[in-house]
């Protein structure tokens, strides 16, 4: 009696191990990108708080006093002040001051303070 040699076809093996490795390959894939997303956002965080970090108190009050000083309403100056503060950084309102003729300065001050006397 002639023996046969049964192969076993491992083709549907293979196809487990691929499907196993490219679940691998995608669940690393989304782990990048997540930590992608989180450092992003941690900058983006770091950056928020740090933005207008070195406005004073003194600084405000001089800016008030200096605001009123040239005629506008405490609560004109105070709001003009807030949206400053809100929307650019301490160097950026330095250059400001530096140079009020400045196209920049004019236009950043001009939007503020529409939008302070639309309130």
């Amino acid at each position: 009696m002639l023996r046969t040699k049964h192969t076993v076809d491992d083709s549907p093996l293979k196809a487990v191990d691929k499907k196993r490795k490219l679940k691998k390959w995608i669940i690393i894939l989304l782990c990048l990108i997540g930590l992608i997303g989180v450092i992003i956002l941690t900058d983006i965080y770091l950056e928020n708080i740090y933005k207008n970090d070195s406005y004073s108190k003194e600084f405000e009050n001089n800016f008030i006093t200096s605001c009123k000083a040239q005629g506008s309403s405490s609560s004109d100056c105070e709001c003009i002040y807030k949206l400053l503060k809100q929307d650019y950084s301490f160097e950026q309102s330095n250059n400001f001051d530096a140079d009020p003729q400045s196209i920049l300065a004019k236009q950043a001050l001009d939007t503020i303070v529409g939008k302070c006397k639309r309130r």
